[in-house]
């Protein structure tokens, strides 16, 4: 092909692309009133040049900064990493928020020939709500201080009867997992992007025959809260799940009008 042609097509291939573009078309008639294609071809030349370094200035500066950020990102990584005491530590003092909020979390034990029971349990200082299943079967416990009003919609009764609390259970199964680190080695031995999970085997020095040897915590990142918490104690396997804060009291106290032609039977004459 003719060289000469060709080079003229390039010039007016780019006196359009400059005539829309930086340059404009008063920069394009800046060179043409020479009349000479020679001196713009020689300027665009050197221009084109000149946008090609500064975009190789540009890379590498933006390799520069990339391996700051990656520095700084590693470094945060580094610094914001846990172990699995202070995560429990942490958790702990989210835990201990339940006792003026008022908690919720569910508790399962599985036995190996009568199956499963399910409590979701809520508690609110003095008043309780515990909502039992038993082989598709439940039964809803209220509790205030030592009254308790107990449905069995199988009779669609309800009994109201002092009764005698050792201990409150929600409180007792909650501090199982409160006090995971006692009597427990404990090792974060995974993680995700929401949770920590958190291995807890039995110590040594723990003399407590009756305490499982080990117990398997996760912790969500989201809140410090217990996702769950799994352990095996004489062929029972004990769960405790969807741990939360915030209880109404309407949520924990019992209300007659919500149990209309229920047969209600007080027995604390």
């Amino acid at each position: 092909p003719d060289l000469g042609k060709v080079v003229l097509y390039q010039l007016s291939y780019f006196r359009s692309v400059l005539s829309n573009s930086r340059f404009g078309e008063s920069g394009w008639q800046r060179y043409n009133i020479f009349g000479n294609e020679q001196i713009f071809f020689v300027e665009f030349f050197l221009y084109s040049h000149r946008l090609i370094w500064n975009r190789y200035n540009f890379v590498k500066d933006m390799r520069k900064l990339s391996l700051v950020a990656v520095i700084l990102m590693a470094f945060s990584a580094f610094a914001s990493a846990q172990t699995a005491d202070e995560i429990i530590d942490r958790m702990n003092k989210e835990m201990d928020k339940g006792d003026a909020e008022g908690f919720s979390m569910i508790f399962e034990m599985r036995f190996p020939i009568l199956g499963q029971m399910s409590t979701l349990m809520k508690l609110l200082g003095d008043y309780s709500r515990s909502e039992v299943e038993i082989k598709g079967e439940k039964n809803i416990m209220w509790m205030v201080k030592d009254t308790s009003w107990t449905y069995t919609p199988k009779s669609n009764e309800i009994v109201i009867e002092y009764v005698k609390r050792s201990g409150d259970s929600s409180n007792n199964q909650q501090d199982m997992v409160r006090d995971v680190a006692k009597g427990y080695d404990v090792k974060l031995v995974g993680e995700t992007a929401d949770a920590w999970q958190i291995r807890c085997d039995k110590s040594k020095s723990n003399k407590v025959k009756d305490d499982p040897k080990r117990m398997d915590l996760v912790v969500s990142k989201a809140n410090y809260l217990p996702v769950s918490m799994i352990a095996k104690a004489k062929g029972v396997t004990i769960t405790i799940r969807d741990y939360s804060l915030g209880v109404k009291k309407a949520e924990v106290t019992f209300d007659p009008s919500a149990y209309p032609g229920v047969t209600i039977t007080d027995k604390r004459q």
